[in-house]
């Protein structure tokens, strides 16, 4: 197959110097997207066990949901207004701040994250699942938006000992002292309000800057208060605007997902695969499949993967 699709490559102006590791790559991608009528379980599974492997050991984290670009017909494919990428797949993934993926798992609605957590919501537990991947007993510093972010979610971190902060929906901080969006928008740029309960530690802080944010945390502070440049209308120039501290931090840790899709666009590669007198690509999935295996140290014969495709 390596043979063929390089000459196919040639005879387009492509340059044909794909190698067997370059293609076993690209056909674990056709697997996991679904082209392949095999189960993708296992290779899910080893890709994930790869990743949590090398992944670095820091205490930034971001939980996120990006879209993978897709435009033709596929039962998986969504079209989300107002994203970036509008239409294609989307994923559920977990990594640090610098931009390494962790955990990733294909939107599935309710089924995206673990059954031990289906009741409490999807969002609280997709955060729980990618939890459940780290090392114990170590406090990481989780960052997610609204999307996730809820009270509850807060405090059962913390009784994980994990740290969290997070962007929050209006509808979820009801019982919250805060001023409401519409009179805080009316007051000076820069302008904010606090809500702590002793007990939890739980903090709530509204921000007023270009609009109002929301951020619920169940570690970070206000204090020491931050600057940064907005420029203003009225004064047709620059301004030092006051932020809270916990603003700054969401802002400089919360991107680690965005940083991995852009890491992926600066090495993305066109493909032309040539299949050859129209063999079957299982044989190349098993082959991929004990690829995997041998990187991760792990045993499975080859009857067993077999057995697996066939389901």
């Amino acid at each position: 197959m390596v043979t063929y699709t390089n000459q196919y490559a040639a005879k387009r102006n492509r340059v044909g110097d794909r190698s067997e590791e370059e293609t076993l790559v690209f056909i674990a991608k056709l697997v996991l997207s679904g082209y392949v009528t095999v189960s993708r379980y296992q290779i899910k599974t080893v890709i994930t066990t790869s990743f949590k492997q090398f992944a670095p050991h820091v205490q930034h984290h971001s939980v996120d949901e990006p879209m993978v670009p897709y435009f033709e017909s596929h039962g998986c494919k969504q079209f989300i207004k107002g994203k970036p990428i509008r239409c294609g797949f989307k994923f559920c993934c977990g990594g640090t701040s610098g931009g390494y993926i962790i955990w990733l798992e294909s939107y599935q609605g309710a089924g995206t994250c673990s059954k031990d957590y289906e009741t409490k919501g999807m969002g609280y537990g997709m955060v729980m699942t990618y939890v459940d991947q780290l090392l114990p007993h170590v406090t990481y510093r989780i960052y997610f938006d609204n999307l996730f972010t809820s009270v509850e979610l807060l405090h059962d971190l913390t009784e994980r000992g994990v740290e969290a902060t997070g962007t929050i929906r209006g509808n979820r901080v009801k019982n919250c002292t805060l001023s409401s969006v519409d009179k805080m928008i009316k007051e000076n740029r820069g302008s904010y309000e606090v809500c702590s309960d002793s007990v939890s530690e739980i903090s709530i802080v509204r921000w007023n800057d270009n609009n109002v944010v929301t951020v619920a945390t169940n570690f970070d502070r206000v204090q020491p208060l931050r600057s940064v440049a907005r420029f203003s209308r009225e004064q047709k120039k620059r301004i030092s605007v006051p932020q809270p501290n916990l603003l700054q931090s969401y802002n400089n840790h919360m991107g680690g997902i965005d940083r991995a899709d852009q890491n992926t666009l600066q090495s993305k590669v066109a493909w032309d695969l040539y299949k050859h007198n129209e063999e079957p690509i299982d044989n190349f999935v098993i082959e991929l499949s004990l690829q995997f295996l041998k990187v991760t140290k792990e045993s499975l014969p080859a009857e067993d993967v077999l057995a697996r495709g066939q389901n």
